[in-house]
């Protein structure tokens, strides 16, 4: 930066904090006090804003923190589990809290990082990504066939006794 911009910046600084920083001569220059104390808070500034790098780059360069997830039961036990332990193995700074609920959390309200969701999702400005494909199936044993019958309808099935709801992935 030349002289003239240099000088235009300062006197700019000097305008908006309401005190003169220098003390000018044709050939020279000098610090007032005030300009002294508050170049000695530019010195915390910088260091500050040097730490607040360095805690930033630590962040990118390994993960670290908490990763806060929500899942249906089924999904997080049978699929989740597994994938979060080696995760943790491999990423031993971040810690991992599951919240396994068949009701959908609010992600934002309930403040998750991660949302695994089965079935069609609400619309939303989340971002989304499709990892698998379900498939229902509704089965049942010959013997409960035999007593309770073939249901006719949706509404039949509901009525019906079960056993176990299963998804296949």
């Amino acid at each position: 930066m030349d002289n003239s911009s240099l000088s235009k910046q300062i006197k700019k600084l000097e305008a908006t904090l309401g005190v003169q920083l220098l003390n000018r001569s044709t050939r020279s220059f000098s610090l007032t006090s005030a300009g002294e104390e508050i170049l000695n808070q530019t010195h915390v500034l910088v260091d500050t804003l040097n730490q607040i790098h360095s805690i930033a780059d630590s962040y990118q360069s390994e993960p670290k923190g908490l990763l806060r997830i929500t899942a249906p039961i089924f999904f997080g036990q049978e699929y989740l589990r597994p994938v979060v332990a080696q995760f943790m193995k491999a990423y031993p700074n971040v810690q991992v809290t599951m919240s396994l609920d068949d009701k959908r959390a609010d992600i934002i309200a309930d403040h998750f990082d991660l949302a695994f969701r089965v079935g069609k999702l609400s619309e939303s400005n989340l971002i989304a990504r499709k990892i698998a494909n379900t498939n229902f199936a509704v089965v049942a044993s010959k013997q409960f066939v035999m007593n309770h019958g073939h249901p006719k309808s949706i509404e039949a099935l509901i009525e019906m006794p079960a056993v176990y709801i299963a998804m296949v992935m």
